[in-house]
């Protein structure tokens, strides 16, 4: 079921976490009401407090405030595209999106964005505001070109093929990615 998180406990009982079960695009104030499709990629902030989601047919990535019980986009309009931006304006585009893994010593989201063939990165911050605090999302590029090939070298100049699986080894700091059609694992 890629349309809702699930959740088990010690004892083994599953319940839904987050997800209405139909296929949708909807934030909101209860995770029951939230509505995904195709998630494919869960990471959580060192703290636990934060569930970041890739919502592959939606083309967006999403992030569940646990205390809050609220599910938000970060990034993406909901069309599969290719845009780096700074939230507000809302203006970032992914192309579904797969895996992603959380830097907890950076702070940054990695995310596998298939569809445009690259590796993207995406940092919050709370700057303050006029009458409080403004998230600000900033959306960029770390590696590929957005040509499908499987060409090694420096990030900028780096090709990946439908990349689908990502991983941080916490003691290199290395990214590992795996291509859907490169047969390949790739390092940055």
């Amino acid at each position: 079921d890629s349309t809702r998180i699930r959740k088990i406990d010690p004892q083994a009982n599953v319940t839904t976490f987050a997800g209405i079960g139909t296929v949708g695009d909807a934030g909101g104030d209860l995770l029951t009401e939230a509505s995904f499709n195709g998630i494919n990629g869960l990471a959580f902030n060192p703290t636990q407090t934060l569930i970041y989601v890739s919502d592959s047919l939606n083309h967006r990535i999403k992030r569940i405030d646990i205390a809050e019980n609220k599910v938000i986009t970060l990034g993406g309009t909901g069309q599969p595209g290719y845009i780096n931006s700074v939230y507000p304006p809302y203006l970032s585009e992914f192309n579904n999106p797969r895996d992603i893994v959380y830097d907890p010593v950076r702070g940054k989201l990695y995310i596998a964005d298939s569809g445009n063939h690259r590796i993207r990165v995406l940092e919050e911050d709370i700057i303050s505001g006029p009458f409080e605090p403004v998230l600000v999302v900033t959306v960029s590029t770390l590696a590929g070109t957005g040509v499908n090939g499987t060409q090694d070298g420096p990030a900028a100049t780096a090709q990946f093929s439908y990349p689908s699986n990502i991983y941080l080894d916490p003691q290199s700091n290395y990214l590992y990615v795996s291509s859907y059609a490169g047969n390949k694992i790739r390092r940055i």
